[in-house]
């Protein structure tokens, strides 16, 4: 986006704009956080085999820095919810689905589990003591 912004006539606010209103139609979707999040074609319209490889790959890697940032914060911090897990991996209202899929990949990998006190509606994570 930062070198699209540079681009004569178009503000940063306009560019914004555009790029949500793509992402809402299917045609882009958003990968990665903060400086280093890019726009990527949306999987449903990569046509060849090579695209298609190459938005796997993107989409894995991003995933993959996501849990571990989890877990590092769970590492210095005893406990994580839904709210602080999207602040941390700079993720919005939209996103929560996202993580709990996330979290849910985590307990699978016994990573991570449920803590004693979680509510349905504010589910709290810790690491599994190995």
């Amino acid at each position: 986006m930062a070198e699209l912004a540079e681009t004569p006539n178009i503000s940063q606010y306009r560019l914004q704009t555009i790029l949500d209103n793509l992402q809402e139609l299917g045609f882009v979707e958003s990968t990665g956080k903060t400086s280093g999040l890019v726009y990527i074609l949306h999987v449903s319209k990569r046509k060849s085999t090579e695209d298609k490889i190459d938005y796997v790959k993107r989409k894995k890697q991003n995933k993959a820095r996501q849990k571990e940032a989890i877990l590092r914060y769970l590492d210095s911090i005893d406990t994580i919810n839904n709210t602080e897990a999207r602040e941390l991996l700079k993720l919005q209202e939209k996103d929560r689905s996202m993580v709990s899929r996330l979290f849910a990949e985590l307990v699978q990998e016994k990573e991570i589990e449920q803590t004693e006190d979680s509510i349905p509606n504010n589910v709290r994570y810790k690491r599994v003591q190995k």
